[in-house]
């Protein structure tokens, strides 16, 4: 297995074996991106109840389930926004560098311009794949394209458990709501 070391501390392990030197372009961007943000410092301090603020406000805009959007949030970076993936991917939707010009994300650290830009990511692919939540997840993980491929969940060991996961918290957060 490949494997690198994130820049981000505490340094952590890329468990799926991503080619450092074919990230280090997006990683080198986001960082870059993140040290220009005017959103780092208070991001480092925001707290989750604001964040869920921002995704309740903006999954109810488009139209997106709220257990859907706060899945990602809760799976890709636990709600840390200033986080850069080890392939260069964003803050608290996880936006790679084309998917934040594809839907205008002007400061991809700022919560609400990302949030924003990943439920219209989310509402696109829910649109494209007939509402699956399975083939949304997929999609927003390893892009539209390879989930229509393979015709269903990409056999990408990443994907695969990225799907797994945030269906768990998809699941557990419908069932919650259930309750309430």
């Amino acid at each position: 297995m490949q494997s690198y070391l994130a820049f981000m501390f505490p340094i952590k392990r890329d468990p799926y074996g991503h080619s450092y030197l074919r990230h280090v372009v997006d990683r080198l961007a986001a960082d870059i991106h993140l040290a220009n943000s005017r959103f780092k410092f208070r991001n480092s301090e925001m707290k989750i109840e604001n964040i869920d603020q921002i995704i309740r406000e903006t999954r109810q805009r488009y139209g997106v389930e709220l257990c859907l959007v706060g899945a990602i949030v809760n799976y890709e970076p636990a709600y840390n926004p200033n986080a850069v993936s080890t392939t260069g991917a964003m803050s608290v939707m996880a936006l790679q560098p084309a998917t934040t010009k594809r839907f205008g994300v002007t400061d991809r650290f700022d919560p609400q311009n990302n949030i924003d830009g990943g439920t219209r990511l989310i509402l696109e692919l829910l649109t494209q794949l007939q509402g699956n939540i399975a083939l949304t997840v997929a999609g927003h993980n390893a892009r539209d394209i390879a989930v229509r491929k393979y015709n269903g969940v990409p056999a990408y060991r990443e994907t695969t458990d990225y799907v797994k996961y945030v269906s768990r918290i998809y699941d557990a957060c419908k069932q919650q709501g259930e309750k309430q």
